[in-house]
């Protein structure tokens, strides 16, 4: 593994990108789960795999999760992932548990999904009206 790698508390790859079995040295033949489960680290707080309009799956101190997605018109998806990654540690570093991390983010990657161009403009109230509108 590379050095740098031992300095991240949370490794992210998306399902079809194969990252994380690159980097971990793994057979391509693993799911999402199974890839999860078998990278934990003492240093990794968690792994994370997005899975776009179906949520994502995290791994986290031997605890597997499941997120589902936010349903959204998708008008382009650059920027999604990087703004699913920025709320997922932004929500981690706020102290919210994995699961409440990983929904907050699957919300803002949906919602950014759902607008033109790789960062568009959005509020955190929009966020929250999406998170209150998929539990009600």
């Amino acid at each position: 593994m590379p050095n740098r790698l031992r300095l991240s508390g949370v490794f992210s790859d998306n399902e079809s990108n194969h990252e994380i079995e690159r980097l971990f040295n793994l057979s391509d033949n693993f799911g999402p789960a199974a890839v999860v489960q078998h990278v934990e680290r003492p240093e990794a707080r968690a792994v994370v795999i997005t899975r776009g309009a179906q949520g994502c799956f995290v791994y986290s101190r031997g605890d597997l999760v499941s997120v589902r997605g936010f349903p959204v018109e998708v008008t382009d998806t650059v920027g999604a992932g990087d703004a699913f990654t920025a709320a997922f540690i932004h929500a981690l570093a706020d102290q919210r548990p994995m699961a409440e991390a990983a929904r907050f983010a699957n919300a803002v990657g949906a919602l950014v999904a759902s607008r033109p161009g790789a960062i568009p403009d959005w509020r955190l109230a929009e966020v929250d009206a999406l998170l209150r509108q998929e539990s009600a």
